[in-house]
């Protein structure tokens, strides 16, 4: 194995020379011709994370399989933990030009393919989750693994996701004991993917324990319900819910544009006590942000910030621009904040 990297380490440096690279790419691929301490190593794969370029992954390959042979299946060697790190916070920095997950993980074998297949959850972006969903919907043979990175990568973020990303998850929600299975019925919940219910509620009243208490946690974390664990509870407040999206929320909607104080506020106050479906109420509660001012203004604002979708970031941001009272431009920005947070984990 150390033959084939040092061919691969060659290979970069005389890549070096013709292309003008970094300094650091020479200094490092140096580096992973020679014999040198381990910390050296780990501080070089360090210096990747925190300074390298996307082409540079090669590069932090090369260096973690000098730090550790891969051990057996089921043990991670020091350099595939250290890659990992690495390579996330090298995917995050280059998030917008981050590759296709097939042209990044090509054929490599594990541990390194594993590493780098996390890392790109890790990362935390929304360009990870769509390549995470690109490669899902492939069906390749991580799909298990997959499936962890994504949920790994929506913990850090606000909804609404891809919909490449959520329409795989949500595929393998009628596929038991098929690999990726379990994973999926937490992952739709940190994607925050409200086409899940009903597939989540059959899963309540099935003969696993374990997978009736995740199906649990993902509804209570999509709906922002706590129904328990029986089905037939949900099924009538779900009912109750669609019922109001249909019937009451456009009213409520239309009635925000009349000229009635009192009127309005009582459209917000319906429209702020119902959570499901989340991303859709805040949308359409966006979309008349910029006709309202006042008091209303800022509950509105107060209220899509309670929300916490990222449906709303987008006329959030455009108060900026407009000629708005001091206090409402403060309620907009502490709306932006609180949709910007990360949200609870589990």
């Amino acid at each position: 194995m150390l033959a084939s990297l040092t061919l691969a380490a060659l290979s970069l440096v005389c890549q070096v020379g013709r292309a003008s690279a970094s300094e650091l790419r020479a200094e490092l691929g140096a580096l992973a011709l020679r014999e040198a301490p381990r910390a050296e190593l780990e501080a070089g794969l360090q210096r990747i994370g925190r300074d390298g370029a996307l082409a540079d992954v090669e590069l932090a390959v090369l260096l973690a399989a000098r730090i550790d042979e891969p051990l057996l299946d089921d043990q991670t060697p020091r350099g595939a933990q250290l890659l990992r790190a690495a390579a996330a916070r090298l995917f995050e920095r280059h998030a917008l030009k981050l590759p296709r997950l097939g042209a990044l993980l090509g054929e490599r074998a594990n541990p390194w393919r594993a590493a780098l297949l996390a890392a790109v959850g890790d990362s935390r972006t929304p360009e990870a989750v769509a390549r995470l969903g690109e490669w899902l919907a492939q069906g390749g043979e991580d799909t298990r693994e997959t499936v962890a990175a994504l949920a790994h990568a929506a913990r850090g973020m606000h909804g609404p996701f891809d919909e490449r990303a959520t329409r795989a998850v949500r595929s393998l929600l009628d596929r038991p004991g098929r690999a990726g299975h379990r994973e999926a019925v937490l992952c739709v919940g940190w994607l925050e993917d409200e086409q899940a219910i009903d597939a989540l509620l059959d899963l309540l009243r099935g003969s696993h324990a374990g997978l009736a208490k995740d199906a649990q946690w993902s509804l209570e974390r999509i709906t922002g319900a706590r129904l328990g664990s029986q089905a037939p509870a949900w099924r009538r407040w779900l009912s109750e819910e669609r019922e109001w999206r249909l019937e009451v929320l456009p009213v409520a909607l239309d009635e925000l544009l009349e000229s009635d104080a009192a009127v309005q506020a009582r459209a917000l106050n319906e429209i702020a006590r119902h959570r499901f479906p989340r991303h859709e109420i805040a949308e359409r509660l966006s979309n008349r942000l910029a006709a309202l001012d006042g008091d209303i203004f800022v509950c509105a604002c107060a209220a899509l910030g309670d929300m916490g979708s990222a449906a709303a970031l987008e006329a959030l941001r455009a108060v900026s621009a407009q000629e708005r009272s001091e206090g409402e431009r403060h309620s907009a920005t502490a709306a932006l904040a609180r949709v910007g947070e990360a949200p609870s984990r589990r």
